[in-house]
């Protein structure tokens, strides 16, 4: 029987030389971007002006080869690229620039006889090596204006988006509800407000009405808030109705909606009636009560239940919260300006810092003092603006990529920018050479370098001079590329979030792994009538 899509199979060394093609051809276009040198990538787009970027993941997003092994090996190393990018928000060129070349280190050496698991296992410590080495470099942020400076090079030189980033990432701190936002106007303003944030999300996705939606925004919605579950239509008409007459949109917060009464809620959604929104309320279990009764206090509502004797059938507008904006995805709820009374909220934080003076166990004491949290910290919202729509998504991206680095700096610390920190990771695995593995261990150490190297030749050194130069030099000594020179690297501000370093390294080196231990690679082959 003739299979529709027929198979081709490679394995051994040449299935790793077919995945390498499109492997080493994706981290070399993406480290173009790489530094303040960094060229600039021109994207043809269909039915579209084309695109140009200095984002190395951007430049490699839609890149396919017509060699179907080749595509592989792309994906594989897009889907590197894209995890550095969900945890941190940032690193994809270091992070491309890093497989590839580990990725390469190892290869030449199974070519040299070497087994491809060993020469993984290998690889794996000595990134942990390198790991250590990076955490021994890291220091503290040192105030809003090194937080600007990182939060510059994330969002490609936009020193307003910096700024404001910087500012709310000081203010809420890095674990504080900060939100991005379209405005539109020209100018990006930023707006803090009371509200929280919490870890439950849509308990429905048939909200998100569009395709590639991933969350509900609500402006001044209404907020129905319920001890327990909601089912009969009639339990959601009456805060469908007041929200109606408002104007308003509508946030359901309850352990869980379903039948009649979620088909209320998705239909009033579905027609533009009022817009709609449920999710779980935070926390669970024991706690959850608790925890809902907090979002009554902070937007000026009622909780609904047999606790509190208020039926859902019969309250009526005063009954329900208000806030100015309520953003629900598929894993969180956020909520911005709650409309409570300030005397109100601060009664039940008095109330909860109480308990936690006097709560013994240490699980029952985190959990009140993430109430406290999220009742009295407050949130910023961003909201980012653009001469035209591409402008406006253009710089929506580097302000979400410069929050993401700020957030991380501010958590973890900084280490040297420009390479620099890598660089002496390598010098440090060069310098704790024990006679054993040595091939191994110089490979992986010069790998390491490759984004020193890199940044260095754009900046118009000779990359192996220059590597020589920063040995010598103290620890406290960077490579400012922007002037090709050598110079304290607080004092230049070239610096980067350990964290994002630290997981750029540990996604290369998993990635690259992979690919040297690859012993076959099924892929689909051409259709034969294929342009």
């Amino acid at each position: 029987m003739a299979l529709e899509r027929p198979k081709s199979i490679k394995t051994g060394a040449d299935a790793r030389e077919a995945l390498m093609a499109g492997f080493a051809r994706t981290a070399w276009l993406a480290g173009l971007t790489l530094g303040p040198h960094g060229g600039r990538v021109v994207l043809e787009r269909a039915d579209d002006y084309p695109e140009m970027t200095r984002d190395g993941f951007t430049a490699i997003r839609d890149l396919e080869d017509d060699d179907r092994f080749a595509t592989l090996g792309t994906e594989l190393i897009k889907a590197c690229i894209k995890k550095t990018r969900d945890a941190v928000g940032d690193g994809s060129t270091t992070t491309a620039l890093l497989a590839g070349a580990f990725a390469e280190a190892g290869l030449r050496l199974v070519a040299a006889g070497n087994d491809p698991s060993s020469v993984r296992r290998r690889f794996d410590g000595l990134a942990q090596e390198a790991l250590a080495a990076l955490t021994r470099q890291s220091a503290p942020v040192a105030g809003r204006a090194m937080l600007a400076q990182l939060a510059g090079i994330a969002a490609d030189g936009d020193d307003e988006i910096a700024g404001l980033v910087a500012e709310a990432v000081e203010r809420l701190g890095p674990e504080g509800v900060i939100s991005v936002s379209y405005h539109q106007g020209v100018d990006t303003t930023i707006d803090y407000m009371s509200g929280m944030a919490f870890d439950h999300g849509l308990l429905s996705r048939n909200f998100l009405l569009k395709a590639g939606e991933t969350e509900v925004a609500l402006d001044k919605p209404h907020l129905l808030m319920c001890q327990g579950e909601l089912t009969e239509a009639a339990q959601v008409v009456p805060a469908l109705e007041a929200a109606r007459a408002g104007g308003r949109s509508l946030l359901v917060l309850a352990q869980d909606v379903s039948d009649q009464a979620l088909a209320a809620l998705l239909t009033n959604h579905r027609e533009g009636t009022v817009r709609c929104a449920a999710a779980k309320g935070p926390e669970s279990g024991i706690y959850r009560h608790a925890a809902t009764d907090d979002v009554a206090v902070l937007t000026g509502g009622r909780m609904v239940g047999e606790e509190t004797g208020l039926s859902p059938e019969k309250i009526d507008a005063a009954a329900l919260g208000t806030a100015k904006r309520a953003v629900v995805d598929g894993v969180s709820t956020t909520i911005f300006g709650g409309s409570g009374e300030p005397h109100a909220v601060e009664r039940r934080a008095e109330q909860i810092r109480d308990a936690i003076e006097h709560e013994r166990k240490s699980y029952d004491r985190g959990k009140y003092e993430a109430r406290l949290a999220r009742l009295v910290s407050g949130v910023a919202n961003i909201r980012v603006g653009g001469v035209t729509e591409s402008a406006w998504k253009a710089r929506y991206k580097a302000c979400e990529n410069a929050l993401n680095t700020a957030r991380a700096a501010a958590a973890d610390g900084v280490v040297p920018g420009g390479g620099v920190a890598l660089a002496r990771a390598a010098f440090a695995l060069e310098d704790g050479a024990d006679g054993s593995g040595e091939p191994e261990r110089r490979a992986f150490a010069r790998a390491l370098g490759m984004p020193f190297r890199r940044i260095a030749g754009a900046a118009g050194c000779e990359p192996s001079l220059a590597l020589e130069a920063l040995r010598s030099a103290g620890t406290e000594i960077g490579f400012d590329a922007r002037t090709g020179g050598f110079r304290p690297w607080r004092e230049a501000g070239v610096v980067d979030a350990t964290r994002v370093t630290a997981t750029a390294l540990t996604n290369a080196a998993v990635t690259a792994g992979q690919l040297l231990s690859t012993g076959c690679v099924v892929a689909l082959a051409r259709r034969p009538d294929a342009v």
